[in-house]
This record gives structure tokens, sequence and C-alpha cells, in this order.
């Protein structure tokens, strides 16, 4: 028999008993659809959910986020590993027989108690032939409810995006992440590079690296100038299907031809020679613990600023560091930078960033 397979008014699901502090429970394997079938209508509505109002915690339905796990269930490798958590009572329990628990396949049967982002990235068009992994709660009080969703919802631990982006350096599969990463590595670890020893690999602090960026700050603003859609690009390379130059996505950016050339040296070279420019031009800002320059926000200011001047490179021939030289030179005016003019936030990154090229763009030099 096929584990959540509809049939006479019911789904019926194999299972395996689980008993814990909290009670009894019960795991299986159901269809995709059968699960949408007897519990989307719970993760459509808005903030109405009763263990929410319960809880007093209002998680309403991102479209957003349905929109990314949409997308990533499309692709070569999606996988959901942990299980989908739902409530059920009794009396939508049809029967109970043996390793078999077959549930009145109505909607708003089943409510979730996690996974609802998880299951509304699921259609009609991406259900079929993907089985997930189910934990069936029967009659479970709504305070038991509540005391599950609240911690599985307030006491996770966020995995640390520096060692999300560290774990592409141990795949063989070429991807923008793992030259972003790899990109990473090799300047922080050349002895010439301005950012030796500056990127924190983990994004935390160790004996060898005291750091002053994550890898992730780095990593995430690499990435746009490599490609706009790096998940979809990864899929592709992993269906053997080789990319474009003359991708439209993704062609107007600046290393998106280097990468499909497969020339990481080049993005390497280019983001050596930049940034040795930063680092010879405002070179006690570079240097300072005080400045915001080789801070978070003047590196991701510095990102921005790249594309504009590699056009410029890219008419006069050249992306040597002298000609980044050049034209940072025309910004030498506003150094030394503060925190007090370009505050550690969004918006000092914009202002530093709109200030540079400015100097820049109305220079005459």
């Amino acid at each position: 028999m096929t584990n959540g397979n509809q049939g006479n008014g019911s789904v019926a699901v194999r299972v395996l008993e689980v008993s814990q502090h909290i009670g009894t429970f019960y795991v299986g394997v159901m269809n995709a659809g059968d699960l949408r079938h007897i519990a989307a209508a719970d993760t459509r509505r808005k903030s109405e959910r009763e263990i929410e109002v319960y809880t007093g915690i209002q998680r309403e339905l991102s479209s957003n986020r349905r929109a990314e796990i949409e997308n990533y269930i499309s692709t070569f490798d999606a996988a959901f590993p942990n299980s989908f958590i739902i409530a059920v009572k009794s009396e939508d329990i049809l029967s109970q027989e043996g390793e078999v628990i077959r549930i009145r396949a109505d909607e708003k049967v089943a409510s979730i108690i996690d996974g609802q982002h998880r299951l509304a990235g699921f259609t009609d068009a991406n259900s079929a032939g993907f089985q997930l992994i189910v934990s069936i709660f029967i009659d479970l009080p709504i305070e038991d409810q509540a005391m599950l969703f609240a911690t599985i919802n307030l006491k996770q631990t966020k995995v640390n995006p520096s060692l999300v982006y560290d774990l592409f350096g141990e795949t063989k599969l070429r991807s923008p992440e793992k030259t972003s990463h790899d990109i990473s590595r090799a300047l922080n670890a050349d002895t010439e590079s301005p950012f030796y020893h500056r990127i924190k690999p983990l994004g935390k602090k160790t004996e060898n690296y005291a750091g002053i960026l994550t890898q992730a700050t780095f990593v995430r603003r690499l990435l746009p100038l490599i490609c706009k859609n790096p998940d979809t690009i990864r899929d592709n390379i992993k269906r053997t299907n080789r990319p474009s130059v003359d991708d439209p996505t993704n062609r107007d950016c600046i290393f998106w031809k280097l990468f499909v050339e497969e020339k990481d040296w080049a993005i390497l070279k280019i983001l050596s020679n930049y940034f040795n420019a930063v680092r010879g031009v405002f070179t006690e800002d570079w240097d300072s613990a005080s400045s915001p320059l080789p801070k978070t926000i003047g590196f991701s200011a510095l990102m921005r600023l790249l594309p504009i001047l590699h056009a410029k490179g890219q008419a006069e021939g050249t992306f040597e560091q002298a000609f980044f030289a050049r034209e940072l030179r025309k910004a030498l005016s506003l150094a030394p930078f503060t925190f007090d003019a370009y505050p550690a936030s969004g918006a000092g990154e914009t202002r530093l960033y709109q200030d540079i090229l400015a100097k820049i763009t109305n220079s005459q030099s």
C-alpha cells in the first residue's frame, strides 16, 4: 500500500508509534498532494490559526517565503528531510488498524503545528511524486500544540550564514556560491591581499582570523555581481545544463561572463586590484579600527560602486590597480571617513556609496 494514498474519502498513512513525554504520536509518510488537501486550507489563513491566537505569536504567511520554497521544490535536489507536524481530532480518524491510520480526506481536517510555509510552497504542479514525513498528533490539547509551536519557532538556533557558505567549499559541483566562497578564502589567505586575515571564515573570530568582515557578508555582496539567480544556476549546472554568456537574466552582471568561462582567477584578480587600490588611496582608513571604510558598510558601499568603475574600465580596456586608484583618488577629499558621517546602517552605506560616486562622477581629472 502506498503511504498517503487517497481512497474512499480517506487518506491512508502507514505509521510508526512514538512515545515521548508529551504522549503518543505517529510518524509516517504522506504524498504532498494529500497533505495539501487535508491541511493546506489552514496554511492559507492569515494569522487566524487557533494555535497562533492561543500563543500570541502571529506569523502571517509570507508570499515571498512561499515563492522561494516553490522555486526550491522545482530544483533537481529539493528535499525536506524534517517532518511536518500536524494535529488531527479523533473524530476525523476513520480507522486505525495495525500500522495504518485512515484520516478523513476533507479540508481543514489537519491543523499544522509546524511546516505551514513549506507546505504552502507546494502546488498541483509540483506535488506529484513528492513524499513528506509527517508527525501526527491525535487529540493533542491546544495548550500542548502551543508549547510545541512556541518551542519550535522561538527556541531554535539559526544556522550561521557564513557556515552555510563555507559548506559550498566542500562540494565538487561548480556554482556561483562555491566561486564566491573560494574567492573569499583565497583573498583571506594571501599575505599580499587587502583582505588578508580580515574575513571571518565561519562568521566568528578565531586564533588566526580576527576578521572585520564575515564570510557571509563577502559572499552576499559578491554573488549579485556574478548572477541574479544563483539557486537556479546551481540547479541548471547540476542538471548538466551549461550556462550561457548571453543569458538575458545575468548577462549584465559584471562577472557573469567570467563565471561562465570558468575564469574565477580573473574575478579574483579584478577584486584584488580594486581593493588594493582602495587600500593604497585610503590607507589610514583601511587600517583603522575606527573607520567605517573597512567594515561591513564600507565594503558594501565599495561593492555597489564596483560595477560603475568596471564599466568605465571596460571602456578603457583596463582593470589594473592603477586605473582603480586613479578613479578613487577623486574621492580622497572625503577622508577620513567617520561613523558620525556614515553610521553603521543601511542609510550610512547608501550615503557613503553616493558620496564616493558623486566625487568620481563630477571630477574632471
